[in-house]
């Protein structure tokens, strides 16, 4: 998966003595694949044995998704019932209380999307700065930094709907306990995607245990695909046989897999009305199963983490990829020893040029004092033969240079001078790009638990109730009469101002003493308190009060304690919500830098302000920069405080400044302290006007000295300026340094 990293390895068999034949008695050619191909299906259908294998992929894979399909069926049939009740689709009234209000309590609406919009708010208020990516050495701030900006400029500008996919992935988080997210490569926006997927679109083994939040424990899982036509021609490129299953099969609304849960409450509202006399539309989308998991492929000795796309209906494969990149740390390792091997080999080779030089030097020296030794006294002589030793011994002296100390491996030994020698190949691990996120820990099995079956129990339970009020009040409301056979009462009486309705052969009297009145007693409100109970049941057990939607407060109840309801509540929702931020989140943003590994370009640009309030500036960035594995930090506070407090703690730290006037001599600090007090106060755009932040004091107490060209910071509130008044500076981002836009790297 990552980009112009080794060339591709070429798996096959070698020759044998006696060659495979097939039926017809003709010798199988031997297979021969690029474990690095985008798809094998080309390769192994020309050959009869990666024909067959084909044919057993495909079948494996589509027993495996029915297996996990029918094993997760269940649990698709209970959120099925519970997301109606959350949705309000309640089942019909039938006789006799068919006329009867249908009602109903939203218990499980009101509690889940209170937390939900409360989490969702904390999380991702500031969608310029949801996350960021942490240095990991001191040479490397600038590029995390950059990585950080250009990050969210991602998540805002380049992937349209990772908002509300993120916003449908909480609401599932807090109502289901457990959300998975998909990352791919969209090839016809030639975008990131980052989709949320439901119980009705991804499945995997139900009673394996999984705690990975990358699934990566689990030995498979399968996604359904359900694809236009366009959207399957945009893949030519990508897949085999697009236009042979265009042409031969047509998509219908009723194909397996059958998915319920959408299906069943489209039909409650109504959305498949349209077309429910035509099963199968022009429209109708074909539904593909993308499998992931460890299968043997021919001439391996080992089960390679694979990729497959199969077409359910057909058994076709479309797609077949070995889905493994090389391990970044051992790309690293394979690198350093490459350049470690070429400064050997220089080395070497500036030794035996050396020592080559050396021995022609002395040969020619040698050579003169022969000529000259007649000529020349005994002095002469004992000079020149002095010479001729010393060079001999410095010769002698000379040593070659050490070899790699991974060549002397007693197990793998290598001559480092042999030409062909390299570095053992980077080792090559399975990707993995779906994310998992769970609210409460299921003890047993892979999937989450979450609040939506509990909430659901005590809205039915309430619904219930306050269906019972509302049918007995309904009779109480109505009475009806006894009336004997020799009284023949019209049909149907109608009444109306001014009607006179008569009944012929009857007297008022004989009418008086046949109708008896029967009335209902009126509706039990017991049933009533046993809603409000439901109700309170409800709030208590997700620690969801009204108070969290902005309530008043209880009669007689004082501030501190409001404040002190609300900060129980939001301790469990704090919690929560990180279970959603890490592991589920960071481990999105991390399979969208492998994205970037692959799709970026070698260099792009985009435009982007390094701090709030300042004028966006154009910025390089490649595809290079992401194939390290930095560290993602979620920016949230996820504290759930109110802009009010914040601004009172940022208050706090300027009276703080006015008591120490140590602090007062540190400018960092200040600079800082009136940062925070912008910010808390949603003043962002006021930021730049304070100048380049002061470099910090080396001790306690002693003042800091700005930088060349700088201004000093803006003092406290109460603290005397020194000297004159500080104007403005020059824009620049917070750190005190500017903001230089990185070269992309070259693959």
């Amino acid at each position: 998966m990552m980009a112009d990293q080794q060339p591709a390895i070429v798996s096959g068999v070698e020759p044998e003595e006696t060659p495979k034949l097939d039926e017809d008695g003709k010798p199988i050619p031997d297979l021969f694949y690029d474990e690095e191909s985008p798809n094998l299906v080309e390769v192994f259908a020309a050959n009869p044995e990666g024909k067959k294998a084909l044919e057993q992929i495909g079948d494996r894979a589509i027993r495996d998704f029915d297996a996990d399909w029918d094993a997760n069926g269940q649990r698709r049939e209970q959120f099925k019932k519970d997301w109606g009740i959350f949705s309000g689709n309640l089942p019909k009234k039938t006789w006799p209380f068919a006329e009867s209000a249908n009602t109903h309590v939203p218990i499980a609406f009101e509690n889940t999307t209170r937390n939900w919009a409360r989490a969702f708010a904390e999380l991702f208020g500031d969608w310029t700065d949801v996350f960021g990516v942490a240095p990991l050495g001191p040479n490397d701030e600038d590029m995390a930094q950059l990585l950080t900006l250009h990050g969210n400029w991602q998540l805002r500008q380049q992937i349209p709907d990772f908002k509300r996919q993120m916003a449908r992935g909480m609401l599932l988080f807090f109502f289901l306990g457990d959300v998975t997210c998909h990352s791919f490569w969209n090839p016809e926006t030639e975008q990131n995607r980052h989709e949320i997927l439901t119980l009705d679109e991804f499945v995997v083994p139900y009673g394996k245990t999984s705690t990975m939040p990358d699934y990566s424990d689990q030995p498979h899982r399968s996604k359904i695909l359900k694809l236009y036509r366009h959207e399957i021609e945009a893949r030519r490129t990508m897949w085999q046989n697009v236009d042979e299953l265009i042409a031969d099969n047509i998509p219908s609304l009723e194909d397996e897999p059958e998915q319920t849960i959408s299906d069943d409450l489209a039909k409650a509202r109504g959305v498949e009305a349209e077309v429910s006399e035509e099963k199968s539309p022009p429209n109708a989308p074909y539904k593909f199963i993308q499998y992931e998991g460890w299968l043997r492929l021919p001439n391996q000795s080992n089960d390679r983490f694979c990729q497959v796309v199969v077409e359910y209906k057909t058994k076709k494969v479309m797609q077949l990829l070995i889905l493994e990149e090389p391990d970044w740390q051992d790309v690293q390792r394979f690198e350093s020893q490459e350049q470690e091997l070429r400064d050997y080999q220089a080395q070497m080779q500036a030794f035996l040029q050396a020592q080559e030089q050396q021995q022609m030097a002395m040969g020619q020296l040698q050579q003169e004092a022969a000529t000259a030794a007649p000529e020349m006294g005994m002095a002469q002589n004992e000079a020149v033969q002095q010479s001729l030793e010393g060079a001999a011994m410095a010769a002698q002296a000379m040593q070659p240079p050490a070899p790699p100390g991974w060549t002397q491996d007693p197990e793998d030994p290598k001559n480092p001078d042999d030409p062909a020698t390299q570095p053992r190949p980077p080792k090559r691990v399975p990707v993995h790009l779906f994310s998992h996120g769970v609210l409460i820990e299921s003890l047993v099995g892979g999937l989450g638990l979450g609040y939506g079956s509990m909430q659901c129990d005590f809205n039915r339970a309430a619904n219930t109730a306050l269906s019972q009020f509302t049918d007995a009040a309904t009779f109480a409301n109505i009475p009806f009469f006894i009336a004997p056979d020799i009284l023949q009462l019209p049909d149907r009486l109608e009444v109306s101002p001014g009607k006179v309705q008569k009944i012929p052969g009857v007297g008022m009297e004989e009418i008086q003493n046949a109708l008896i009145p029967i009335k209902l007693p009126p509706a039990n409100p017991q049933l009533i308190e046993v809603v409000d109970k439901m109700v309170g049941y409800g709030q208590s057990s997700m620690q969801s009060p009204s108070v969290l939607s902005g309530e008043p407060g209880k009669s007689g109840e004082t501030a501190r304690g409001m404040l002190g309801r609300i900060e129980q509540a939001t301790k469990q929702l704090s919690v929560s919500t990180r279970m959603f931020a890490d592991p589920f989140l960071c481990q999105i943003l991390r399979n969208n830098a492998q994205l970037n590994v692959v799709n970026l370009k070698d260099e792009e640009l985009f435009h982007v302000a390094a701090a709030k309030g300042q004028i966006p500036s154009q910025m390089k960035i490649g595809r290079r920069m992401y194939e390290r594995n930095y560290h993602v930090e979620i920016r949230a506070d996820l504290r759930f405080v109110s802009q009010s407090q914040k601004v009172q703690e940022a208050d706090e730290m300027a009276m703080m400044v006015k008591q120490f006037p140590q602090l007062q001599q540190n400018q960092a600090f200040c600079y800082m302290v009136m940062k925070k007090m912008l910010q808390a106060r949603k003043q962002d755009d006021m930021i730049p006007l304070l100048g380049q932040m002061p470099p910090p004091p080396q001790f306690f107490g002693t003042a800091s000295l700005p930088p060349p060209g700088a201004v000093p910071a803006v003092p406290p509130p109460g603290a005397a300026p020194p000297g004159a008044s500080p104007q403005p500076g020059p824009q620049g981002p917070p750190g005190g340094r500017p903001m230089m836009p990185l070269p992309g790297r070259a693959a």
